[in-house]
């Protein structure tokens, strides 16, 4: 199977790292706004599962890899900042 071009790749990474910043955000948002900060957790995930999909259709995704590391460590990062704004928002109740 042929790869994309490198810059769907790069475009994918991009996307990526705004959707877990965005997810990151709203876990610290949590405690004043929460309608705030599901729009971002919403906005992230919209922005990282894309950007997941372009970068795995780019680089060779095996295991040991930089960019594997990486995505495992943004996939992991992305999951507790919205399980803390889930939290945040059962402990506001």
């Amino acid at each position: 199977m042929k790869r994309t071009s490198p810059k769907v790749g790069k475009v994918g990474i991009e996307l990526m790292i705004t959707g877990v910043l965005c997810a990151v955000i709203a876990a610290a948002i949590a405690r004043f706004s929460m309608a705030g900060a599901w729009g971002l957790v919403f906005l992230g995930g919209t922005l990282y599962l894309p950007g997941g999909f372009l970068t795995v259709s780019h680089f060779d995704f095996k295991r040991g890899t930089k960019i594997f590391w990486a995505m495992s460590m943004m996939r992991l990062l992305f999951a507790a900042a919205v399980m803390l704004t889930i939290t945040q928002s059962l402990t506001q109740a």
